[in-house]
């Protein structure tokens, strides 16, 4: 851009603002596009969810502790070119109808909740199935949580794992009657929460 001498003032205060604001921009462009530095050098792929709402009654026959309950899921997963993976899960439930520390066995589930039918739920998701591997079942392979109720009807548990969930593979989290064994067993379907 060349400035003549005869340039009007206030078209040259307007020419000089407007490439400071282009090279403001260009810099912050650059700034906020440059990756994180991450050990590994990779960089990740994630995803993210944010469930909250009443829980589906899977027995719909039976009163239950979670009839009525209130839930508040995050999930994050994250993928690195390295292959390494993680998804790590909180799940909060209110208004649970049981006496403090009674504990409630829990899992992401590859089915959806349906009102009144726990079988629609299907099998727990479980990474080394998905994977076409040999199934192994454990606490590392499936997203396991175990909720113990507190003195005023709350439960809540974190779980993380180092795999990612592909997507369209798990599509509920299920709360059972009792607590989870080391089989992944964890008693009848009471209620669900859609993903």
């Amino acid at each position: 851009m060349s400035l003549s001498a005869s340039m009007n003032p206030t078209k040259l205060l307007f020419a000089v603002v407007a490439l400071a604001m282009t090279i403001v921009a260009l810099v912050g462009v650059s700034a906020s596009a440059s990756p994180t530095k991450r050990t590994g050098h990779s960089s990740p792929m994630q995803s993210s969810a944010t469930v909250e709402g009443v829980l589906v009654d899977l027995a719909v026959d039976v009163g239950d502790p979670f009839d009525g309950s209130y839930a508040d899921v995050k999930i994050k997963s994250r993928s690195f070119d390295d292959g390494r993976q993680w998804t790590k899960a909180s799940v909060s439930v209110e208004n649970v109808n049981a006496d403090a520390g009674v504990t409630y066995g829990s899992h992401v589930h590859v089915g959806p909740c349906v009102e009144g039918d726990g079988d629609a739920a299907e099998g727990h998701f479980n990474i080394t199935e998905s994977r076409g591997e040999e199934v192994v079942v454990s606490e590392e392979t499936e997203i396991w949580f175990e909720f113990t109720v507190d003195e005023h009807g709350d439960a809540k548990d974190f779980s993380e794992v180092d795999f990612a969930i592909p997507s369209g593979e798990g599509n509920s989290i299920v709360i059972h009657e009792m607590p989870t064994e080391a089989d992944g067993s964890a008693g009848g379907r009471l209620a669900c929460i859609p993903l």
